[in-house]
């Protein structure tokens, strides 16, 4: 009989411990939801902040082309900028001038030479007339004279001469832009001849003609 209530007691006991549910399991879970829910966070952040960044870059590009468009508009209403170079020589009947260069921006706008004299005899042309892009131009000048033997500046016939100059030349936008570039004997008395002899720059601006 007491063998009988022992293995029954055992029995028992097998069974109530097999019931038991396993104690470490609801932990498990719980870390891996939350571990599931901070990786899904990160990840919509970071796809958020990549859409952000495609729309700031697609309105960077709609305003680069708004600006465009409108300076396009802009230069297209305004009236083109357009250049005059004038060349005058009032060196007067002491000196003969041979030879003329003018250089606008390194290329070469005019170069003239004369050995009878029939330079000289143009105290007055244009060097340039027709479109400049606004702005500062580099404007350089050369001109060789030698003395002619008659005039104030007599005792310096057959001497020869270079004259040269350079210029910053501010073309304005949408205007005409008028320079006169002019041979002269300075006035001064104080000054060697090969000093006197130089150009000078009359500058004016007007709205171009249609």
């Amino acid at each position: 009989m007491r063998i009988h209530l022992v293995v029954a007691s055992l029995a028992l006991a097998s069974l109530a411990h097999a019931q038991e549910p396993a104690p470490s399991e609801p932990a498990k879970s719980g870390v891996w939801a939350e571990a599931y829910d901070k990786l899904d966070h990160v990840l919509t952040l970071e796809s958020l902040n990549k859409r952000a960044d495609d729309m700031q870059r697609k309105i960077v590009e709609i305003e680069d082309r708004v600006m465009l468009l409108r300076e396009s508009a802009v230069l297209g209403a305004m009236k083109p900028s357009r250049g005059l170079i004038v060349h005058r020589n009032e060196l007067g009947s002491s000196f003969t001038l041979d030879r003329v260069t003018y250089i606008l921006d390194g290329q070469v706008l005019l170069d003239k030479e004369s050995k009878d004299g029939s330079l000289d005899k143009q105290l007055e042309f244009e060097v340039l007339n027709g479109t400049l892009n606004p702005g500062v131009r580099r404007l350089e000048v050369v001109m060789h004279v030698t003395g002619s033997g008659t005039g104030l500046f007599s005792y310096f016939k057959g001497y020869k001469f270079k004259i040269a100059s350079k210029y910053a030349l501010k073309v304005a936008e949408g205007r005409l832009t008028r320079l006169d570039s002019i041979a002269v004997v300075r006035p001064d008395i104080t000054l060697q001849l090969n000093e006197r002899l130089g150009i000078k720059y009359d500058l004016s601006t007007a709205i171009p003609n249609e």
